[in-house]
């Protein structure tokens, strides 16, 4: 698997339509307030679909794990 870093070239067509997708995933995982096990390995299963994974995905989870953290987010035993 490649990580692409942000120096690497521009972001194509089907990188943002993998970003998006990743986004989307996230976002239907997240619209209780609580991530299921389930809901965690299908964000990381979107994440690797493509086979590589961008800066642009990392940030997204980045930020899911953050409001784990901070406590937006609550974990599903």
């Amino acid at each position: 698997m490649r990580v692409e870093h942000f120096y690497t070239t521009p972001a194509t067509t089907a990188d943002q339509d993998q970003i998006e997708k990743v986004r989307r995933t996230i976002e239907q995982a997240l619209a209780d307030g609580v991530l299921s096990r389930e809901e965690n390995d299908q964000i990381l299963s979107t994440i690797y679909s493509d086979g590589k994974v961008t800066q642009a995905e990392c940030e997204l989870f980045r930020v899911l794990q953050e409001k784990i953290w901070r406590g937006e987010v609550s974990l599903d035993d």
